[in-house]
């Protein structure tokens, strides 16, 4: 009888012992049925893609900032971001990229700030000429006060946030053999100005003669005497060649040139706060190393002018003092109803 009850006992652990492993092979089963697509869900969501379109060309400074901002979002967006960089107009241009941003079929660009005063008048504040003494000059004044509430209501008003800057330099008059020393020195010049209102008026009223002309048409006008002088920065100055047939290079500094890397509002409410915080650290990181190296590599480009026979001429304080009380009206007629002229000169003369 003992023996029976033994081994009905053993049988029965060994019949629960099977129905465990039954029903855990059933429960096993079902867990991986359903496993692949919790898998699947698992897997990390495809990237965030940008499009940051630019008019540089890619072998410039300008490009190599803007590609040095997109390696450092897409790095520290571990793999959540993917910047994709078109530069040498490939999505048209400045005009088309802030239609874009606003439309919303472009996230990111690069447009000089003169470019957008279409837009928003008050962004006329950086081109001010005779102002601003040097590219740290003009850096301090972009973080004032004065310039983040213009940011600040493009932002809001037009839904394209600025993210960070790429500095093109200060522009300087380059001319064939005239020496700028006086203020009627300008006055000998046939100069290539954009086709910009400012900067015809600026130099009409210097007494110069103001040629509008495409960049592209500044080497021969000057080997055909169309023109016997150019204003750009020293960048577009050698990218050009121009180096050959003008070689006094006058340190008028009489405007700079700032772009500014900009976001859609929309894009950037549409990131996590993860990837806005990248985005917003990736554009101070390429601000900043930017600056350092161009300072650097504008010191270098001189140097290799002077090299090549490029004369430097730097205009008196005097001299400097006299143009911008020539332009004063100029100036005050391009502010008016935006900014008081003495108040925001002396605003920005004060951060030298």
């Amino acid at each position: 009888m003992k023996g029976k009850k033994t081994k009905l006992t053993l049988c029965a652990m060994i019949l629960t012992v099977v129905l465990i492993l039954v029903l855990g092979g059933c429960s096993g089963s079902g867990s991986s049925g359903t496993s692949a697509p919790a898998s699947s869900s698992a897997q990390a969501p495809a990237p965030k893609v940008l499009k940051f379109a630019m008019t540089n060309a890619p072998d410039t400074f300008i490009a190599r900032v803007v590609s040095n901002f997109a390696a450092i979002a897409n790095k520290n967006g571990n793999g959540s971001l993917d910047v994709q960089v078109f530069p040498a107009s490939q999505l048209g241009d400045q005009r088309d990229y802030i239609e874009g941003l606003k439309m919303g079929t472009l996230e990111m660009c690069l447009i000089a700030t003169g470019a957008l005063e279409g837009f928003e008048p008050r962004f006329i504040i950086f081109s001010l000429p005779f102002v601003f003494e040097s590219a740290s000059h003009m850096h301090r004044f972009y973080e004032s006060e004065i310039s983040q509430k213009v940011l600040e209501d493009f932002r809001t008003q037009q839904g394209i946030r600025h993210v960070g800057i790429v500095d093109e330099g200060m522009r300087q008059v380059w001319t064939s053999n005239i020496e700028i020393k006086t203020l009627a020195d300008f006055q000998k010049l046939t100069i290539r100005v954009p086709e910009v209102p400012l900067y015809v008026n600026m130099f009409k009223a210097l007494k110069a003669n103001p040629t509008p002309m495409a960049l592209g048409d500044v080497y021969m006008g000057v080997q055909t005497g169309v023109i016997n002088a150019f204003e750009n920065g020293v960048d577009n100055f050698v990218a050009n060649k121009l180096d050959e047939v003008l070689k006094i290079s006058n340190s008028t500094n009489h405007t700079g040139v700032i772009c500014s890397i900009l976001l859609a509002e929309k894009v950037f409410e549409s990131l996590s706060p993860e990837q806005q915080k990248v985005i917003i650290d990736a554009g101070k990181e390429a601000t900043d190393k930017g600056i350092t190296e161009f300072e650097a590599s504008q010191e270098n480009l001189y140097a290799s002018l002077q090299n090549k026979g490029v004369k430097r001429i730097k205009l008196s304080d005097d001299t400097m003092t006299q143009i911008r009380s020539t332009l004063q009206e100029v100036v005050r007629d391009q502010l008016k109803g935006m900014y008081d002229y003495d108040e925001l000169v002396k605003a920005i003369l004060s951060l030298r």
